[in-house]
């Protein structure tokens, strides 16, 4: 028996089908967040499950946002666009995003501290070889400190 009995199926009906098919396969348009900690103590954020095997990794939830607001009835049907961002969806992102560069900032600080205090009881070759790690640790916390003031 043929899967359809129609011999001239409706090139419109097999385009129907084949969007509805290809909707249905894709993926959601958020991803999961991660944060991990490492053996060596350092802190991860991700999105590939892969990179979490091995790590003590707890799920972040982020509020999900949306693409545009609900229209209400009391508003005109054709609204201008706004000037500015709408600050009641981007807060719930910049709070997530602020305190996950709180967090590396702080985290940056501890390391370079532990740098520092080894630094000061190591020999001459070993100085040499903190001094690179210590100035990446000053450069990483001076990129986090100023992200953070952009989010202000």
């Amino acid at each position: 028996m043929r899967c359809c009995s129609n011999a001239h199926t409706h090139p419109l009906a097999i385009a129907l089908l084949l969007a509805l098919a290809l909707a249905a396969a894709a993926p959601p348009a958020h991803a999961a967040l991660w944060k991990c900690q490492t053996e060596a103590g350092e802190t991860l954020y991700t999105n590939d499950v892969k990179t979490t095997r091995g790590k003590r990794c707890q799920r972040l939830t982020v509020a999900p946002t949306t693409t545009s607001p609900r229209p209400s009835a009391s508003l005109p049907s054709v609204t201008p666009p706004p000037s500015h961002p709408d600050t009641t969806r981007l807060t719930p992102r910049d709070d997530l995003r602020h305190r996950i560069l709180q967090h590396e900032y702080e985290q940056e600080a501890a390391q370079l501290e532990r740098l520092l205090r080894e630094h000061q009881t190591a020999s001459a070759d070993g100085k040499t070889l903190l001094q690179p790690r210590i100035e990446r640790h000053r450069r990483n916390l001076e990129a986090i400190r100023r992200e953070l003031d952009r989010l202000r």
